[in-house]
């Protein structure tokens, strides 16, 4: 039975993967963002 109801349910470990990667990505690039922009500041 548990079988039966564990194969409905989607596999969402890719999902949570790239949203992981796309996720440090972004942070890497607002990261340097705002240090390019403190630079220009100066």
């Amino acid at each position: 039975m548990r079988n039966r109801l564990d194969s409905r349910l989607p596999d969402t470990a890719p999902y949570k993967e790239w949203l992981g990667i796309v996720g440090s990505m972004l942070a890497a690039v607002a990261i340097c963002g705002v240090l390019f922009a403190g630079g220009l500041l100066t």
